[in-house]
């Protein structure tokens, strides 16, 4: 006999189907509370907006984004709809496990930090290949789990390839690059620029300590990154490759060997 589809899981009796939680995080574009999912019985997280002009239209293009990129390291969408008339939310896997900025507070640093980021790389190498930009990449928006996850987090700022948005706000300070503040149109080597910034951080830590603090390679590779518009490297996967590189104890593009070095 032709196998029949599972009926698909009934409702709670009040039609809702998550009971809200504590508040886990406040950001600038909305904020994250603990869910339960009476119909699958499992928690999340659930992203809510802040209600404030634009913010739902902002909200809505993060939900489509986020709907069109499949790759381990980007957030994944479980659900999507309303809350009640007024109130949109984004119902996502509850992650466990800290920033990297916490992780490298707590002493996540060096060559172990950077192993534990290229995660996040590929995942924004593959969303450039897909033609978007993240455009708010930084340390709080990286977490890392237990088991050697890394997620990359809160694309509310995420625009096309190419797109102007000055709407959305410029980015980060110290992690966004002067033509992305000035309101240029999303460049992948915009996002370039914010990772050289969080590899400089994981090498450096907190305190941001001078460059001599870097191997000579992952030095070379952070300059680059964060040269002039034109400069750096085109886009995600160039910067991916030679960290690759690097960590196979094998020649970086962007570095000029010495002989001892050799």
């Amino acid at each position: 006999a032709a196998l029949q589809p599972p009926a698909p899981p009934a409702m709670a009796s009040d039609g809702s189907r998550y009971v809200l939680g504590e508040e886990l995080f406040r950001g600038g574009m909305g904020r994250i509370l603990r869910g339960t999912d009476r119909v699958l019985g499992r928690t999340v997280a659930l992203k809510l907006p802040h209600a404030h002009p634009g913010a739902a239209a902002r909200f809505a293009r993060e939900i489509d984004t986020l709907a069109r990129l499949a790759h381990p390291s980007i957030v994944t969408v479980l659900d999507a709809c309303r809350i009640d008339e007024e109130t949109p939310y984004l119902a996502m896997p509850l992650l466990r496990g800290r920033t990297l900025t916490a992780a490298v507070a707590a002493g996540l640093v060096g060559r172990s930090a950077l192993l534990a980021i290229v995660p996040a790389l590929s995942a924004v190498a593959y969303a450039h290949a897909m033609g978007v930009v993240h455009r708010d990449l930084k340390p709080d928006n990286l977490f890392i789990g237990a088991f050697g996850e890394c997620t990359v987090l809160d694309w509310g700022l995420a625009a096309a390839l190419g797109e102007t948005d000055n709407a959305a706000g410029g980015g980060s300070s110290g992690y966004a690059c002067r033509e992305q503040l000035a309101g240029a149109a999303a460049a992948p080597d915009h996002d370039v620029f914010a990772l050289g910034a969080v590899l400089r951080f994981v090498f450096a830590g907190p305190r941001g300590a001078a460059d001599a603090a870097m191997p000579a390679e992952v030095a070379s590779i952070v300059r680059c990154a964060m040269a002039p518009s034109g400069q750096r490297y085109p886009d995600a996967t160039a910067l991916l490759r030679d960290v690759e590189q690097y960590l196979a104890g094998k020649p970086v593009s962007v570095h000029a060997y010495r002989w001892h070095e050799r």
